[in-house]
């Protein structure tokens, strides 16, 4: 079954165990190096003996989406609001939502909803990270964490509401090594097949 058509027929390469057909559940490590397949459908005369979605990985790196988006220095976005902004006192906030950050998640969060095939790799680490990278799994964004030492940042985004004036609070983008630059770049350069499109946006990080 391929993206463009439910009906059309592609060349791929294929692994699978050798007892495939005699399996009462499909297997989970079906690997095609074709992204365009979707899943691998083994029809006998009397029945459908397996359909099964296809996890497309190419030497062990991710390589299900024609576009990629990469974001150094992704952040997690705290959203609040408040009555009034008190000077040299407590401002009593509410938290109202918590978002993935960047202009490149950004990106692929936003081409995720409109139906494209994208592929969000950033640098995740520490707690904030792991949020992140969670946060986009729940919304069902195909994503990939390049482990890093640093631990990610958090913005803030305060409304405040007896004037109607949102705040936009962005803290400087995470300090990166070499190794942790180099590692970046491997991770983008070693993607095969090659996607179609790569997006680079967001803030750089400070090196």
């Amino acid at each position: 079954v391929c993206s463009k058509s439910p009906y059309l027929i592609m060349p791929f390469t294929l692994a699978i165990p050798s007892a495939l057909p005699y399996l009462p559940t499909p297997p989970a490590n079906l690997i095609c190096l074709n992204r365009r397949v979707r899943a691998i459908v083994i029809i006998s005369r009397r029945n459908v003996i397996l359909c099964a979605p296809v996890c497309p990985f190419y030497e062990g790196v991710l390589a299900i989406s024609a576009i990629v988006t990469l974001t150094m220095s992704p952040s997690v976005d705290l959203f609040g609001v408040t009555e009034r902004l008190l000077e040299e006192s407590k401002t009593r906030c509410r938290e109202t939502a918590r978002q993935p950050g960047g202009g490149g998640i950004n990106v692929a969060r936003t081409l995720h909803r409109l139906g494209a095939d994208v592929l969000a790799v950033f640098t995740c680490g520490g707690a904030n990270g792991e949020r992140l990278e969670r946060m986009l799994r729940d919304e069902g964004v195909p994503c990939l964490g390049i482990p890093v030492d640093t631990d990610m940042r958090q913005n803030l985004a305060l409304t405040v509401t007896d004037t109607g004036t949102m705040y936009h609070f962005v803290f400087p983008a995470l300090e990166l090594k070499e190794p942790a630059l180099q590692l970046c770049m491997d991770t983008i350069t070693s993607m095969k097949p090659v996607p179609e499109f790569l997006v680079l946006s967001g803030s750089l990080p400070l090196a």
